[in-house]
């Protein structure tokens, strides 16, 4: 009976880690799917490098965010920032709902960096905060208000749910408020469509 039992946990710890592939992360919190700047969530699952993601949308002219001197650019080779990153804390990967290859997770202090997969190498897909020990490269973090953050980024920026999203290039920048208009979470996207 008592091995009855773990086979059946053993199921569905398998079920739920499947599941955290599509939609979630390690933790099992949902998580958002990039957006483009009209608002609909990615599924270009067959693009290819050639097309408008991976190394042909690369570039420096959306957002960065920086993690101790190293730049992490939305849509670039991942493997090279994962690497002048250092040691992830944590490390999670399943496979991609979106993209054909394995996702993967790196959890740094304060953030946590989202790849994807196209043709066999690995891209950014995404930071997001954890905490206020990180900011973004213009200075605002966890905690700031909404008013702070449209004095650093402008009026320029759409609603987006809880939040505002600023698009620039193939990347975004989205600050989640709370009901007083705090930043309770901040998350650079790539724009992958």
């Amino acid at each position: 009976m008592k091995n009855k039992g773990i086979l059946f946990l053993t199921v569905i710890l398998a079920a739920a880690l499947m599941m955290a592939g599509c939609g979630g992360d390690s933790t099992g919190k949902e998580t958002e799917k990039p957006t483009s700047s009209s608002g609909s969530a990615s599924s270009s699952g067959n693009t290819s490098s050639s097309g408008n993601v991976g190394a042909n949308a690369q570039s420096e002219d959306g957002f960065i965010f920086e993690s101790d001197g190293t730049k992490v650019v939305m849509n670039a080779e991942a493997a090279d920032i994962i690497k002048a990153l250092g040691e992830e804390k944590d490390y999670f990967e399943a496979e991609s709902c979106a993209f054909k290859g394995i996702d993967k997770t790196y959890t740094y202090s304060g953030f946590r960096l989202y790849t994807y997969p196209v043709d066999e190498v690995d891209y950014v897909l995404s930071v997001d905060f954890m905490d206020d020990s990180v900011s973004t490269t213009e200075g605002i973090s966890i905690g700031n208000t909404k008013e702070k953050v449209i004095e650093v980024y402008g009026e320029d920026y759409e609603e987006s749910g809880s939040g505002i999203v600023y698009t620039k290039g193939k990347s975004q920048l989205k600050f989640i408020l709370d009901d007083s208009d705090g930043v309770s979470s901040i998350e650079y996207l790539a724009v992958t469509d």
